[in-house]
C-alpha cells in the first residue's frame, strides 16, 4: 500500500473546531473498537481525521459531520493543522508530533511504542488515557492534551544539523521543510530528543536555549 504523506491537504475552512488526527501507524491498525471510541468521544466538539489502516472506513459509517475516515491520510499535511494527535506512539509518529508541535494522546500497541509514549508524557508533549479505554477516558485525555499543549518544539530544531540550510518561516514550525526518515530518527534519538527534554525542564542545562528563537 502506498501512503501519500504530503498532498497539500487542508481541512474544511467552514469548521473551526479543533482538529484531532487519529492514526495507529501501519502495522497494528486492525482496531475498529478504537476508531469507534474516538468517533463517539470526539465528534461533538472536535473535527476528526481518521487513518484506519486495515479497517475499511465504510465499516464505521455513518460518520458524524466533521469526521472523515480513509485507510491512509497525508500525515504530514494533517499534522500541520491538527490540535491533538491520537497515536500509537511509533518512533516516526512520535518524532513528527514533536516536529509539528502537536500534543499526543498515546495508545501504544506493541514493541517500542510503550517506551515512546512514556517519553512523550515525561517531556510534557503528551498524555496517556486512563484504562480501560472508554469514551469518557479518551475524551478526558484529548481535552487534557489540548489544554496543556506544549510550547512550540521547533525552538530546539535549529540545534540539529537536519535543519541546516533550510528556510525558516515565522510560524510555530517550519512548514516548508519535510524531514526524511533518517532525520526524524536523529531528531528522536539524538540531540533533538535531548534538547526537547531540556526545553521541558526534564534535563536542566544553562545553555539549553542559547541562540534559539523565542
Amino acid at each position: 500500500m502506498q501512503v501519500f504523506r504530503v498532498t497539500g491537504w487542508k481541512p474544511e475552512p467552514s469548521d473551526d473546531r479543533p482538529l484531532v488526527y487519529v492514526s495507529l501507524g501501519t502495522s497494528y491498525t486492525d482496531r475498529p473498537d478504537i476508531y469507534r471510541t474516538c468517533i463517539d468521544a470526539l465528534s461533538d466538539d472536535y473535527r476528526v481525521v481518521l487513518a484506519t489502516g486495515k479497517v475499511g472506513p465504510e465499516t464505521l459509517e455513518p460518520l458524524p459531520s466533521g469526521v472523515t475516515a480513509a485507510r491512509t491520510q497525508p500525515q504530514l499535511d494533517v499534522l500541520e493543522h491538527a490540535s491533538v494527535f491520537v497515536t500509537h506512539a511509533g518512533m516516526g509518529s512520535a518524532a513528527e508530533s514533536l516536529w509539528f508541535g502537536v500534543p499526543t494522546v498515546a495508545l501504544p500497541q506493541a514493541v517500542d511504542q510503550f517506551a515512546n509514549a512514556a517519553t512523550l508524557e515525561e517531556i510534557g508533549a503528551g498524555v496517556q488515557p486512563e484504562e480501560p479505554l472508554t469514551v469518557v477516558n479518551l475524551r478526558a485525555a484529548v481535552d487534557s492534551a489540548l489544554e496543556a499543549r506544549p510550547r512550540p518544539w521547533p525552538r530546539w530544531k535549529p540545534r540539529h544539523a537536519a535543519t541546516a540550510g533550510q528556510p525558516r518561516l515565522p510560524t510555530p514550525w517550519n512548514a516548508s521543510y519535510r524531514p526524511s526518515s533518517q532525520q526524524r530518527l536523529a531528531l528522536w534519538n539524538g540531540e533533538g530528543r535531548t534538547a526537547a527534554r531540556e526545553a521541558a525542564g526534564v534535563v536542566s542545562s544553562p545553555s539549553a536555549d542559547e541562540g534559539l528563537p523565542r
